[in-house]
Parts: structure tokens; C-alpha cells; sequence
């Protein structure tokens, strides 16, 4: 079966925190929508210390979720969170969580899929909203 559908990587068994509850959590918004949209939810996760990332895979305007080509939206999502995580090596070591809405789910589900994020053993908990 393919490593995203398996509930239990060995490797994160292995090499990754006891809990994936205090990862960090990355928060990607959906169809007509930006990344402002989760600051509610962001404020509430950081108060219960976890650090918390917002990403923004498409322009900040109602329509550019619209007219972007899905391919294209996914691969700039994909690479979104590859520059996160190379930014903040220390704290992504062990892995983090994905809390996506609406479209920004189904790009983080082809992401994760067909970019090898899971491969790599870094999305422990996949969240995916409406």
C-alpha cells in the first residue's frame, strides 16, 4: 500500500517524537480563500504552544484559486512547504501536521501523495476540512 494510507510509518515510530499532538501544525487554506482566513484557529493552537504555519499556495485575490491550473497550484503548495520546512529544520526534524480546508485539502492530499512527503516522513496527522 502506499506510505500516506498507512497509519503508522515505521520510520516515525522510530525516529520521531512520542506524540505528534506537539508538532508543528501547518494550516493551508482553501478555494477563494488566503491564508488570513486561519487566524483564528492559528491563535488558539499557539496559545496551546504549538508552533503554527499559515501557508499561502496561491495569489491573496478571491479569484486566483479559480483561474490557477491545479497541477500548478499543488506544485506551488508542495514547494511551499518544502521551503518552510528548510527554514525551520530544527523544528520540522520530527515531522508536523497538516490542517487543510475546502480545495487547499485536496492539494495537500496530491502533495503529500505524489511530492513524497509522507516518504519522507513528515506529515504525521493529515486534517482535512469540508
Amino acid at each position: 500500500s502506499h506510505p500516506f494510507f498507512r497509519s503508522t510509518p515505521s520510520a516515525c515510530v522510530e525516529h520521531g517524537p512520542a506524540s505528534p499532538a506537539m508538532l508543528p501544525v501547518v494550516l493551508i487554506h482553501g478555494f477563494a480563500s488566503n491564508s488570513s482566513d486561519w487566524s483564528y484557529l492559528a491563535t488558539f493552537l499557539r496559545r496551546k504552544s504549538l508552533p503554527v504555519y499559515c501557508l499561502q499556495y496561491a495569489e491573496a485575490t478571491q479569484t486566483a484559486t479559480a483561474v490557477i491550473e491545479l497541477s500548478q497550484q499543488m506544485h506551488r503548495l508542495d514547494a511551499a512547504i518544502r521551503r518552510l520546512l528548510q527554514e525551520n529544520s530544527e523544528e520540522f526534524q520530527h515531522g508536523f501536521n497538516i490542517i487543510a480546508h475546502s480545495q487547499g485539502a485536496v492539494l495537500a492530499r496530491g502533495a503529500i501523495i505524489k511530492f513524497g512527503l509522507a516518504a519522507l516522513c513528515k506529515v504525521h496527522v493529515f486534517i482535512s476540512l469540508a
